[in-house]
């Protein structure tokens, strides 16, 4: 199987959107602060995120989605990072969904890229 080169149309798109992300401006990212300061109010007792009657997802699918969050935007200095991460590591959940969610967290949290 050889290898295929980038077309100029790939190309095109692909310079065209890092020039969107170069000049996007940061009013963009608005309420992201407010955001983060929801997330931070929806944590349980045991480090948790969902639980309740509302939630769709499980604890883990929850906890493991908001501490990604909270790596995404660099926030881990939130008093809830550690629990929730805390959380995560004691779960013996063993299924691939869960297991492939803790890598991620655990993988950003220890430094990993």
């Amino acid at each position: 199987m050889t290898k295929r080169q980038p077309t100029s149309q790939a190309i095109c798109h692909g310079a065209l959107a890092l020039w969107f992300l170069l000049v996007l401006p940061f009013s963009a990212f608005s309420g992201t602060t407010e955001g983060v300061s929801w997330l931070t109010t929806q944590q349980t007792a045991n480090g948790s995120f969902g639980s309740t009657p509302a939630s769709l997802a499980t604890p883990q699918q929850t906890t493991a989605e908001a501490v990604r969050a909270l790596q995404l935007l660099g926030q881990q200095a939130q008093p809830v990072y550690t629990p929730a991460l805390n959380y995560l590591y004691a779960d013996a959940e063993m299924n691939t969904e869960f297991l492939a969610r803790k890598i991620v967290a655990n993988s950003v949290s220890r430094g990993a890229p």
